[in-house]
């Protein structure tokens, strides 16, 4: 937004959908708030703080129904092979930086990470695609069942690999098998905490 103007940017109001921007030179202009979510705000089905002691401004509508998965459609369409290739494909560019480690809310482990380790060197420390995919991989099973999708892990990456995509279909699996989600009740524990020999998981 601070490209738009010249001059330094004192004020900016929200209404509604719009944004209301102006500069210490008094010019305002508007904007669509949509043109600055998100893609995670814009699909968000819980837009009010599950807890609060004190709340800002007004509660806003929630969406009905489950909650939404929104851009798996086009990936879960392909088959196995053709996902196969998305993967491989999308983390041939990986460099190894660990960016989206560091920027992961619930990634915690860093003196102990796997990924890193030498003794016992599980993960190969190679930069190529295999590499990368089992890096992504044991990254993705370690916050499943604790992701807030959040989205850092995307925005964080400095060649742009679609990371979201993974981490926002391991929370459709585990909502759909276990009716779990991350975040939503303060006494629930991370889903792969607990057992219930009950769990109708099927055969995955």
């Amino acid at each position: 937004m601070e490209k738009e103007f010249t001059d330094e940017i004192v004020d900016i109001v929200f209404a509604g959908d719009v944004i209301t921007v102006a500069t210490r030179g008094g010019e305002k202009r508007d904007f669509a708030l949509a043109d600055f979510l998100l893609e995670q705000c814009g699909a968000c089905d819980y837009p009010n703080p599950r807890y609060f002691d004190e709340l800002a401004g007004e509660l806003l509508p929630e969406p009905e129904g489950p909650p939404r998965f929104p851009g798996l459609e086009e990936y879960e369409a392909l088959s196995p092979a053709e996902k196969d290739q998305v993967l491989a494909e999308a983390f041939a560019t990986c460099i190894r930086c660990f960016a989206c480690i560091h920027a992961c809310p619930v990634c915690y482990c860093w003196d102990q990470c796997v990924n890193r380790a030498r003794r016992p060197n599980l993960v190969g420390q190679r930069v190529a695609p295999k590499e990368n995919l089992m890096f992504q991989m044991v990254h993705m099973f370690h916050v499943a069942g604790r992701c807030p999708s959040c989205g850092a892990c995307d925005r964080s990456c400095p060649v742009e690999i679609p990371l979201y995509l993974l981490h926002r279909k391991m929370n459709k699996e585990l909502f759909e098998m276990l009716g779990f989600q991350a975040g939503m009740e303060l006494t629930d524990k991370p889903v792969f905490q607990t057992f219930n020999i009950d769990d109708a998981l099927g055969e995955q």
